[in-house]
């Protein structure tokens, strides 16, 4: 976060805006919880209705994404300098077939 800020601060709008391409890809999803219009940032809250987070962060990891533990039912995941749009487009598939 120091790095991004202090270092990167001309291209925090790129992970802002891919944060919210994720949210988008994700927000017909019934098995999780969050208001894409409140992404405004590269954070991307997600509340788990099927799967603890430990469970959901293991698959996830599988698919060679990662995300961070928030609660026992909730998962954050950041958007920064090393994710492209493919990356993107590669979690959402993942979240989806992981929830699906």
């Amino acid at each position: 976060g120091i790095v991004a800020l202090e270092q990167m601060i001309h291209r925090l709008s790129e992970d802002h805006t891919r944060a919210r391409q994720l949210a988008d890809e994700l927000s017909d999803l019934h098995q999780i919880e969050f208001d894409p219009n409140h992404v405004k940032t590269n954070f991307l809250m997600l509340k788990l209705n099927t799967m603890d987070s430990g469970t959901f962060l293991d698959k996830l990891a599988q698919h060679k994404v990662l995300a961070l533990p928030f609660s026992s039912d909730q998962v954050r995941i950041v958007t920064h300098k090393d994710i492209d749009d493919e990356d993107i487009k590669r979690a959402a598939q993942a979240i989806r077939e992981i929830l699906g």
